[in-house]
């Protein structure tokens, strides 16, 4: 009797959150219709679509973050084309593209470093990181994650910053360095 409760209740669970997700992507794409002009909010609208359909469709996702990027270049917004690659890289993460992830990253890192966004630089550090760890590559994802959080601590985002510090730990811990972990 409990054991079908539980599973009940997970159940639920699993319907409010997808009903609560597919509210949201409802509520941008209207957004999107009623925006006709070539304009920021178009693009920021492309990049919070891309982003909200990253757990639920990665490929829409990056068809998406591709609009995104497209608009972007086309107004000449740095700052957007580089969040732009970031949605366009946390999709190709979702699918397993670490490859294709981490060039996203890349290009949307460079930017930041360009137009010094800060925060954004140390984002796409932080998702950099994870890339490289997932792939075993333990020392550098520390390298960029070290990055992140020195980023985040002079910018008092601490917030951001502890999960920068625990992934930090995460990596050294894959790396059997329990004392510094």
């Amino acid at each position: 009797m409990m054991t079908r409760t539980l599973i009940l209740s997970i159940f639920c669970l699993f319907l409010l959150v997808s009903a609560s997700a597919q509210h949201q992507v409802d509520s941008l794409k209207n957004l999107l219709n009623q925006s006709r002009n070539a304009d920021t909010q178009r693009v920021k609208l492309y990049i919070a679509l891309s982003d909200e359909y990253c757990d639920i469709d990665s490929d829409l996702g990056l068809q998406y973050s591709d609009s995104a990027i497209s608009l972007s270049k086309k107004l000449k917004d740095e700052n957007l084309t580089g969040s732009s690659y970031l949605s366009k890289g946390k999709n190709y993460a979702q699918k397993g593209e670490i490859s294709s992830a981490q060039a996203n990253y890349f290009k949307a890192f460079n930017i930041f470093k360009k137009t010094k966004n800060l925060e954004n630089e140390a984002v796409c550090s932080h998702n950099l990181a994870y890339t490289y760890s997932i792939t075993g590559n333990n020392r550098k994802a520390i390298e960029l994650e070290t990055r992140s959080y020195k980023i985040l601590m002079q910018l008092g985002n601490k917030k951001k910053a502890v999960n920068a510090l625990n992934s930090i730990g995460v990596n050294y811990f894959y790396l059997s360095n329990f004392r510094t972990a």
